[in-house]
């Protein structure tokens, strides 16, 4: 019943099990089953999170840890019938891509994390999984991240000697944004040299010359919401500065896009709670999210969770 109704909605799941299996089901009974079954997932993390801390040796290490290991993170929202909104934390560890075909890539080891109790959450989620993977005997550790002040504070508080990176598709959507006003006033081919030159400064790591030419810009601006989207997108660089650069990272083969863990925030929470009409408490979206994530990340995992 678990599997069904952390793939469809609850009505369906209860109708696939009455087809399948003969068994008088509806979809609240589906619901109550995968909340009681969820808060058990998530109550068995807090344990092993815990047996993480008070260990001497963190519990679970390799040997010997991979060449590169990767920690991403990300957020998604959904309905909420507490508001109109609410964020789910969602976290990616892997040892990096893989090409399976010429045009098809796949992660190597992906698992999968998640909470809606908030970003301290879900550092120790992604600890625990790095951790597992040879966190401590990696090679090289990358923290990607969309420059999030929470996703940030996880990066420093439990990541603080891996090699910070801020996505490059979200500094080039900013950068959009922020250029905005620039264009209403002085027009798109203007803004289209602006936007390519910063760019590629922001891409070789330039950021000193990228905020003088920030600056000049500034200064050709009337308006005062242009001037300050200029201004916000200034303390967005400034702030995440130390995971701009990108150009030796890409000549290494290390990816630098934010491609992995939007997925994984579809895979994880939209696929499942962003369908038409839905809206969620909190802890009913914290269980079947963390079930959810369970089950993609294998069946072993998924058998595990059954045998304990």
């Amino acid at each position: 019943m678990c599997e069904v109704g952390v793939r469809l909605p609850m009505r369906q799941a209860a109708t696939v099990v009455r087809e399948l299996r003969q068994i008088p089901m509806t979809g609240k009974q589906v619901s109550r089953i995968i909340q009681r079954r969820g808060e058990q997932a998530i109550a068995r993390r807090d344990a092993e999170i815990g047996q993480v801390w008070r260990a001497p040796v963190p519990v679970g290490r390799q040997p010997e840890g991979p060449e590169v290991l990767y920690i991403e993170a990300d957020g998604a929202w959904i309905n909420s019938r507490e508001r109109l909104k609410m964020e789910g934390k969602v976290g990616l560890v892997h040892q990096g891509p893989i090409e399976v075909s010429p045009k098809r890539m796949k992660l190597r080891s992906p698992v999968y994390v998640t909470t809606f109790q908030g970003s301290e959450r879900l550092g120790e989620e992604l600890y625990l999984e790095a951790d597992r993977q040879g966190l401590e005997q990696a090679q090289l550790v990358i923290f990607l991240s969309d420059g999030d002040r929470a996703l940030r504070n996880i990066q420093q508080t439990h990541f603080y000697d891996a090699i910070y990176v801020l996505d490059w598709f979200h500094l080039r959507r900013n950068l959009r944004r922020a250029l905005q006003g620039y264009e209403a006033e002085l027009g798109s081919d203007l803004t289209a040299v602006a936007y390519m030159t910063l760019k590629d400064l922001l891409w070789f790591g330039e950021i000193g010359l990228a905020f003088e030419r920030l600056d000049r810009l500034r200064g050709q601006l009337r308006s005062a919401s242009a001037r300050d989207a200029i201004t916000d997108f200034k303390r967005y660089l400034r702030n995440n500065r130390d995971g701009i650069g990108y150009a030796d990272l890409y000549a290494q083969g290390i990816h630098v896009g934010s491609g992995p863990i939007e997925k994984a925030a579809d895979l994880v929470i939209n696929r499942r709670c962003e369908l038409r009409g839905m809206t969620w408490y909190r802890d009913s979206a914290d269980a079947i999210s963390n079930l959810r994530a369970i089950c993609l990340n294998g069946r072993r995992r998924w058998r595990q969770f059954w045998e304990v």
